[in-house]
């Protein structure tokens, strides 16, 4: 398997024109170094500090046809266009931030979820695509860059820059140590603006080989136009022949203000006591092609709920939380015999409620709330329905686990949910 990215051969058209094209992309190409490259990307990455932007991956499993084989004939029968079977999906959108070491993650549009990690889905934000990997080797890793000249790509034209990190050197991690890679700086040929970035790392602990491949453009943030990752692409390759395929896209690209006005001082509302039962629908759809985990998810108060005569949630209160969870499997039933049977496709989706907004206008006061789940589990008859105790182990905290077992998925206002207070 090839890596992502342009080979290191160009074959040229025997005319005139051509010829002198390259020639002319030559003589341009000579002036740029490897230092005068570096030098450039880490300033970029200077003026990047701080930028935030919503990222969004989609991470897909796949099962390879190729069983028991070795490495090098999973790396030789190649990524793109041989996968395996489908088996599994999942979709994240969080906010990542450039930091002066590192990205820093945070939920999306927080609110009153400013402090909280639903499900603890910021930790499972992307492992540096967005500004750490490429820091690291202009400033830190790389121990030698070589010059590859003009290399035909689709992204057009672009001078290539090969890198080697070594063990000792690098500060990228797999299976909880440091690994060695190597990889490729893709820039313009006029301007050495950063277009592409390939890293790829082969035979550590599990993973037969791990690439990556992050495209750059220039992005307008406030008054400036900056070189900002656009889209990002992994493949991990297991030593059991499974695939890991990743997907990231960035988009609102933004400074975050900081706001330095102090709190508004309130009476805190009084908490609300346990045991209240809640009926409790949808607001917007949760739509298996566009929701994300990471989402926030509004709750309507289906009825009012009194306790010891007095009204203390109404209809049409509102309940603040976020996706924890979204999971798209295709399974196969096991028939008698271990025959392999007919595909089993099922959704898995967790909802965490933190907040309810009890009444309406001015009126309205939102305050934290602990609930329970009554009616989680399976939405959908199946011969092998979870087991109370496999429930208990699957919910988020402090939320709940759904499943679901159809091709697609798209839970509207007719799907209702009941929790409890606690």
């Amino acid at each position: 398997m090839s890596v992502p990215g342009p080979g290191r051969r160009i074959t040229f058209a025997i005319c005139g024109f051509a010829i002198a094209a390259f020639a002319i992309a030559a003589d341009t190409v000579a002036s740029l170094t490897a230092d005068k490259v570096r030098s450039g990307i880490a300033a970029n990455i200077l003026a990047a500090h701080g930028i935030a932007a919503v990222e969004t991956l989609e991470h897909t499993r796949y099962e390879k046809k190729k069983k028991n084989a070795t490495c090098a004939e999973l790396i030789a029968a190649g990524f793109e266009g041989s996968r395996g079977t489908f088996v599994w999906h999942d979709r994240l959108r969080l906010e990542v931030t450039s930091g002066p070491a590192a990205e820093v993650f945070a939920l999306t549009n927080p609110g009153q979820l400013e402090k909280s990690d639903v499900g603890g889905l910021v930790s499972g934000g992307g492992s540096g695509e967005f500004s750490t990997f490429l820091r690291n080797i202009v400033t830190n890793d790389a121990d030698q860059f070589s010059a590859h000249g003009v290399q035909q790509t689709s992204g057009g034209s672009l001078a290539e820059f090969a890198f080697e990190v070594s063990l000792f050197r690098s500060h990228f991690e797999y299976a909880a140590g440091p690994a060695s890679y190597h990889g490729s700086l893709f820039v313009a040929p006029e301007t050495g603006e950063l277009k592409r970035l390939t890293m790829v790392m082969d035979n550590k602990s599990d993973a037969c080989r791990l690439q990556y491949s992050i495209d750059y453009g220039r992005v307008k943030v406030g008054n400036q136009e900056i070189v900002l990752p656009q889209i990002s692409t992994s493949d991990l390759l297991y030593t059991d022949g499974t695939e890991l395929h990743t997907e990231t896209r960035y988009s609102a690209y933004n400074w975050p203000q900081l706001d330095l006005s102090p709190p508004a001082k309130s009476t805190p509302p009084t908490p609300l006591p346990a045991g209240l039962h809640l009926k409790v629908r949808l607001q917007d759809p949760i739509d298996g092609t566009t929701t994300a985990a990471g989402d926030p998810v509004i709750g309507i108060v289906r009825s009012e709920v009194k306790d010891r005569g007095a009204v203390l949630i109404h209809a049409g209160d509102r309940l603040h939380g976020r996706i924890a969870l979204l999971e798209q499997y295709m399974l196969k039933y096991w028939q008698v015999g271990g025959v392999e049977g007919a595909p089993d496709p099922r959704w898995n989706v967790g909802i965490v409620f933190e907040t309810i907004e009890r009444g309406t206008g001015s009126q309205a006061v939102e305050q934290p709330i602990s609930l329970d789940p009554v009616d989680d589990g399976d939405r959908s008859p199946h011969d092998a329905p979870l087991t109370p105790t496999q429930l208990q182990q699957l919910r988020p905290a402090g939320g709940g686990y759904f499943r679901v077992y159809r091709k697609t998925l798209l839970l509207d206002q007719k799907f209702e949910s009941e929790w409890a207070t606690r």
